[in-house]
């Protein structure tokens, strides 16, 4: 059942535990206790991933022995529970049961382990799958759970509807009150009885939560106006709430204390604790433990100086230990410099902090440098270098060939950790110059490789040349096309670009080019000439009406299966990729061969969206920079990610994302995809025999480290366009290639 009410997982974490400090008696009804004194607020992590299948908690209790126990919902929406021993190793799930016919709003640990949940009720299910429900549908259940999570009670809410309204109500937050609970919402706030009856309400807004404390205060908290004592009875906020220090604080609703704090709340900096005086203490500084706010799913009390945090970031969703650092500490992590072209953004500096947070050695700073500068050189020459650049593969060459870089086998020798053993052959092969490799991205799809009908078409064809490409394109029908309509090769430039002709035509190795020769000329002349499908033109779609433009892309679509054109070109990242954008025409991956660009140097469809990763050789931290890129490539890292959309570079993240993909789509079993105005329906089940096929294209795909940059590429452009315009002759354009890219080379040399 899909979700009844707008509420996301970050306002469905609600925590209670078991404080393991030896500073406090264990009685929950103790509140003459000295209120803790904290001086220092940053923390060490260390973490574990979760376990596949098992999604960042609704809930989370620390038992009195430490043992973790934490409530998820799985990917199909269903409520289960996972145990997890106090090293944090994986015990275990079962699923949890829920009244029939409910949805899950929000659920909480209660402090002795117990577990109470607030659920929509809908006799007709299906009525909210259809949209057709109303509010005389819906109803509320509150259902209670003893320790081993058994549903031992559920009641009825009555005298709710008045206060809520089906689609529109969001839910805030939920706790139990001694015999009573509290529900607040976008709205309003209500007391509920034990027998279920709502027996008290005052107005509030969506910025606003409520939580009953051990000591049987209700707290107010409002992200604008502050936080205080509600009135326990009329539940009407404080007269004179406390101001937060910072605005619009609250990121994560507040939850049951313990007997040191009467609850717990997270906000923007950091992690507090409510006195028994009524004032926020911070217990853990965010910014000074790198914690990023708004991964952070939940932190409970777990062990003396030590916290349990729930978090997710790029390397995917963790459980980790946060261990207070000594009074007297000093950070004194050596800074790790990282250049890369153009603007930082959000990720890379995610990334850095993820690094950082795990170790005590080395940090990250980023360097921006222009594209197609020679600041870098400059850098490196002067004693200014960065410990790592990430570039392009015209980077790896230029600044290999002088001097710049440190290869990986160099750097595996000196410093142990990544090997080419443990990347993918093809990977190894491709990125492998002067005997080591100096550039190393991080993942990989297949590029501009073309489809074709296998009839038409074989697979044999995984490796071929051009003279066997112009071959079976000389024996097409008169009125078959070389390309559909879909493939956007729609002209002489757009083929001359896809075909990829520049890296047979340049040796960056040497810095030459030999474009003045009768093959260059001879694809040029192919590209001016070949029999493109002429594009729709604005005129199209200006005098068609949408059905009339839906019918002929359809009719196009189907351009492969009707023999009315030879290929197409696609961009192929993941296993969805193939099964998706093979089905826009009208085929399975049994039906197609996939082919490279047909290149006289061989296959070449391996290709690269990120950057390329390289250490610089007279960088200062060169085995931070190294630890670094260690950490980025790590399997574990990678593998414990929610999410790839290309394939990583390593043997077994690889082999991991692949079969995860599989899996995927087999549970998937059909999908439909829109073709502008058309859908087209298919399997999404990969059998072996394709499989394998699929396999052995990512795993044999090759590239040569593709030397372009703006400048290059402007130049080619200028003068092939001249030709393609009818301005010169091939013979003229080559030459002219000739003289201007081998100046270029010359004085980037």
């Amino acid at each position: 059942m899909k979700k009844l009410f707008a509420l996301s997982m970050s306002f469905a974490m609600f925590i209670a535990a078991v404080s393991c400090s030896s500073k406090v008696s264990s009685s929950s009804g103790n509140t003459s206790i000295s209120e803790p004194v904290i001086t220092q607020t940053m923390y060490k992590e260390e973490r574990v991933s979760l376990p596949d299948g098992v999604n960042m908690p609704n809930a989370i209790h620390v038992t009195p022995n430490g043992s973790i126990n934490i409530l998820y919902q799985d990917n199909y929406g269903k409520l289960r529970a996972a145990d997890f021993t106090k090293e944090l190793s994986f015990s275990g799930s079962c699923p949890v049961s829920v009244p029939e016919n409910t949805e899950l709003n929000l659920i909480d640990f209660n402090p002795d382990g117990t577990a109470t949940a607030f659920l929509m009720y809908c006799e007709d299910p299906q009525k909210i799958i259809d949209g057709t429900a109303d509010d005389s549908d819906i109803s509320f259940i509150i259902a209670e759970y003893d320790t081993d999570l058994n549903l031992v009670e559920q009641k009825n809410v009555t005298g709710i509807d008045n206060y809520i309204s089906y689609g529109s109500t969001f839910f805030n937050s939920f706790s139990k009150a001694g015999e009573d609970y509290i529900l607040c919402s976008s709205n309003n706030v209500l007391k509920i009885d034990s027998s279920g009856k709502v027996t008290a309400h005052t107005d509030a807004d969506f910025n606003t939560y409520y939580i009953a404390a051990r000591n049987g205060e209700v707290i107010y908290f409002n992200n604008h106006s502050g936080y205080g004592y509600a009135d326990k009875e009329t539940l009407d906020p404080p007269s004179s709430p406390t101001p937060f220090e910072m605005s619009a604080p609250i990121q994560r609703p507040p939850y049951p204390g313990d007997d040191v704090y009467l609850c717990y709340i997270i906000l923007k900096d950091g992690y507090y604790g409510l006195t028994q005086s009524c004032k926020l203490q911070k217990i853990i500084d965010f910014p000074s433990s790198i914690i990023d706010a708004g991964n952070v799913y939940g932190i409970a009390p777990f062990d003396k100086g030590q916290y349990l945090l729930a978090s997710s970031d790029s390397g995917g969703s963790f459980l980790s230990i946060l261990t207070i650092r000594p009074d007297d500490y000093v950070d004194q992590r050596k800074t790790v410099i990282v250049g890369m072209h153009n603007i930082v953004n959000q990720q890379d500096y995610e990334l850095a902090n993820e690094f950082a947070r795990f170790n005590d050695d080395y940090k990250v700073e980023y360097r921006e440098y222009a594209w197609d500068s020679d600041d870098l050189k400059t850098d490196i020459l002067t004693g200014d270098a960065p410990d790592m650049f990430i570039g392009r593969a015209d980077d790896v060459y230029r600044y290999t060939n002088l001097g710049a870089f440190i290869g990986l086998d160099e750097l595996h020798e000196k410093y142990g950790g990544l090997s080419r053993d443990d990347l993918l052959p093809n990977i190894a092969e491709s990125f492998t110059y002067k005997d080591d490799i100096f550039g190393i991205p991080t993942d990989f799809m297949l590029s501009r490789v073309f489809i074709a009908d296998k009839n038409l078409i074989g697979r044999d064809k995984a490796s071929w040349n051009f003279d066997q490409f112009l071959e079976i394109y000389n024996s097409m029908p008169e009125d078959m096309y070389l390309s559909t309509q879909y493939s956007y090769i729609l002209d002489p430039s757009s083929l001359f670009w896809t075909m990829q002709f520049q890296d047979e035509y340049i040796d960056f190795d040497n810095n030459s080019c030999d474009f003045d020769n009768e093959g260059f000329i001879r694809k040029l002349e192919f590209c001016k000439d070949a029999r493109l499908i002429p594009p729709l033109g604005d005129s199209f779609y200006e005098n068609s009406t949408p059905e009339e433009q839906s019918a002929v892309m359809e009719e196009n679509s189907f351009m492969l299966k009707n023999k009315k054109a030879m290929i197409s070109n696609l961009y192929l990242a993941n296993l969805n990729d193939f099964v998706r954008e093979i089905a826009q025409y009208h085929y399975s991956i049994d039906d197609v061969a996939i082919l490279p660009v047909p290149s006289d140097k061989g296959a070449n469809s391996l290709g690269v969206n990120n950057g390329f990763y390289s250490i610089v050789r007279n960088g200062k931290c060169t085995e931070g920079a190294w630890q670094y890129l260690n950490y980025i490539m790590d399997d574990d890292r990678l593998t414990a990610q929610l999410f790839r959309m290309e394939l990583p570079v390593t043997k077994v993240s690889y082999e991991y994302w692949m079969n995860k993909w599989r899996d995927h789509l087999a549970q998937t079993k059909e999908n439909t995809t829109n073709g502008n105005g058309y859908e087209i329906t298919y399997s999404t089940v990969i059998s072996d025999e394709s499989f394998e096929y699929i396999n052995e294209l990512l795993t044999t795909a090759t590239t040569s480290l593709s030397g372009m940059n703006d400048e290059l590429q402007k130049i080619i452009t200028e003068e092939t366009d001249r030709y393609f315009n009818d301005e010169c002759s091939a013979e003229d354009c080559a030459d002219m290639l000739q003289n201007r890219v081998s100046i270029f080379l010359s004085e980037r040399s």
